[in-house]
């Protein structure tokens, strides 16, 4: 995959991170509600292809 994503659900613990491979930030929200419940609030944070570190807050929903 071309991307890794850290997501961090808010929570201090080593099992609170995912680490989510996808090939774009599109593709990586589709797979967001299979690992959190929807209406969680989720820190991601990846390296785009400009090596900008880029910090999002996106609540999760669901695929329709």
């Amino acid at each position: 995959m071309r991307y890794t994503y850290n997501c961090n659900d808010g929570l201090n613990t080593d099992k609170s991170t995912n680490h989510i491979q996808a090939m774009s930030y599109k593709k990586m929200l589709k797979i967001l509600p299979s690992k959190y419940p929807v209406g969680t609030i989720v820190n991601i944070s990846y390296t785009n292809k400009k090596n900008n570190l880029i910090i999002k807050d996106v609540k999760v929903g669901t695929n329709d």
